[in-house]
């Protein structure tokens, strides 16, 4: 019996490298496990400058104390982002021993005012600034928070990566 051997062409291996290395990958977050952000209460319009929330961790994510929390807002929809929150000089809040945080936004000009807030779960180690792609690029978490002068609020989870495709807790309504 004769024993052809056939070469892999460059194209095929390199696909054959992309495809294994992306299951690799995704099976090493699957295995980490998810941090979340959770909401807990957030100001109406011209009713205060504190964002209360809490990070879930489920096995393999670390500590809470690996982690912190930054915001940045929207006076008006669309209109310029200004952040880090809560100061530039002071441009994030930790994440207390039982996963909760405080933040405050208010930190003068019209911020009380602001349609849109942003938080960001951050690594410890990341110190953001002005550049809002950075903090988003470095963001293991995000959640979107529109508020309307009716005293409408809006929260916006962005799912994680291991959770199924369920689409009942992407948006949160309710009024204050």
């Amino acid at each position: 019996m004769k024993v052809v051997k056939k070469r892999i062409g460059l194209r095929k291996r390199i696909s054959l490298f992309f495809v294994l290395s992306v299951l690799c990958l995704c099976s090493k977050v699957m295995a980490q496990g998810v941090v979340q952000l959770k909401i807990d209460s957030v100001p109406a319009i011209g009713k205060g400058g504190t964002v209360f929330g809490r990070i879930e961790l489920t096995d393999g994510v670390g500590r809470y104390g690996d982690y912190k929390i930054t915001m940045s807002l929207q006076v008006e929809r669309g209109g310029r982002i200004w952040g880090p929150k809560p100061y530039a000089a002071y441009p994030s809040v930790p994440v207390n021993d039982s996963g909760k945080f405080v933040c405050r936004f208010v930190t003068g000009g019209n911020d009380s005012q602001a349609e849109t807030l942003y938080v960001f779960l951050i690594p410890k180690g990341f110190t953001p600034n002005e550049d809002e792609y950075r903090t988003e690029a470095a963001a293991i978490d995000k959640v979107m928070i529109n508020r309307y002068k009716d005293g409408r609020i809006e929260i916006q989870y962005r799912k994680p990566a291991a959770e199924p495709d369920n689409n009942k807790n992407d948006k949160i309504k309710h009024r204050l």
